[in-house]
């Protein structure tokens, strides 16, 4: 376990791996094979090139800007234009409608299938192939969520390791010593530590089962049962696969506890994830689902 170096928030065992893909993209079409290319690779880079990434902190968006400025440094032929702070949606939207966007990081390699298959992410086959690109240091298991039918349209980024938080203090004031291990432990605990306003509104909430508040995305929560997205023949296997149906039963459970009304009203009225004023550290909610990187977030903020 590692503690925070401020406040006492611990972090407990690490439940999932994401990778964030770096895309390359062409409005709605992608170059068909190495003769949409020029066959040979340019000497001196020149022009103008547009990027766009997720990250809205100055301390996050500013690594990214640092290594902006290294390459132009190294390629003082090129012109980077930065756009943070937009997420895939955006993303989306802009090439949907015909938009220009060069290159673009993404938090998700949930969305490499869908933007593979429709071509709004151009292949990176015919351009690794031609400069005889060594992609063969890409961890498999990473090469495989950023390739789709064979055709890699992404190149990894990074990868963050999600774990449960918990608040140490409201698991003293609850009286629990210890954090839970088991989906039963954590429905125990949250109910502890859950309490109410006179009108019977949520005060505090000692586990958000909402899903998409915050991190709690499918792919964050499948590691808590084990839950796979595909089958060995690459299908899907949400309808047939025990460990979605345990997890979905054991959310429905928690969220019926404590009243999806409830949740949804105190949910609408938290602050933002990625501002000064999310929940977790101001003591609404005791325990999450989050990434490595809110250690530096409560370093910052809390």
């Amino acid at each position: 376990m590692h503690s925070s170096s401020r406040g006492r928030f611990r972090i407990v065992s690490a439940a999932s791996a994401l990778a964030v893909a770096s895309l390359v993209l062409a409005g709605c079409t992608a170059p068909s094979g190495n003769s949409a290319i020029d066959p040979n690779p340019p000497k001196v880079l020149k022009g103008t090139v547009s990027l766009w990434h997720f990250f809205s902190s100055s301390r996050e968006a500013g690594v990214i800007q640092s290594v902006v400025d290294d390459f132009e440094k190294a390629n003082p032929g090129v012109t980077v234009q930065v756009k943070s702070g937009q997420d895939d949606d955006k993303v989306q939207k802009v090439i949907s409608s015909g938009g220009n966007i060069d290159v673009a990081i993404s938090y998700t390699p949930e969305i490499v299938g869908k933007f593979c298959s429709t071509g709004a992410f151009v292949s990176l086959n015919p351009y690794i192939e031609r400069d005889n690109a060594n992609v063969a240091d890409i961890p498999k298991k990473i090469s495989d969520y950023t390739v789709y039918k064979g055709n890699r349209c992404a190149l990894p980024a990074l990868t963050d390791t999600n774990a449960m938080l918990y608040n140490r203090d409201l698991f003293d004031k609850a009286g629990i010593k210890s954090a839970p291990k088991t989906l039963s432990e954590l429905a125990d605990d949250a109910v502890k530590m859950t309490t109410y306003n006179p009108d019977g509104s949520i005060k505090t909430l000692g586990f958000n089962p909402i899903v998409n508040f915050y991190e709690n995305t499918p792919l964050h929560l499948a590691p808590m049962t084990g839950a796979t997205f595909l089958d060995e023949n690459g299908r899907s296997n949400y309808a047939t696969n025990p460990a979605w149906a345990k997890l979905l039963k054991w959310q429905k459970s928690l969220v019926d506890k404590f009243g999806y009304d409830k949740l949804q009203k105190f949910t609408a009225g938290l602050g933002q994830e990625f501002s000064a004023d999310n929940a977790f550290y101001k003591g609404k909610v005791a325990i999450e689902i989050d990434g490595e990187y809110r250690t530096a977030f409560i370093d910052d903020q809390a």
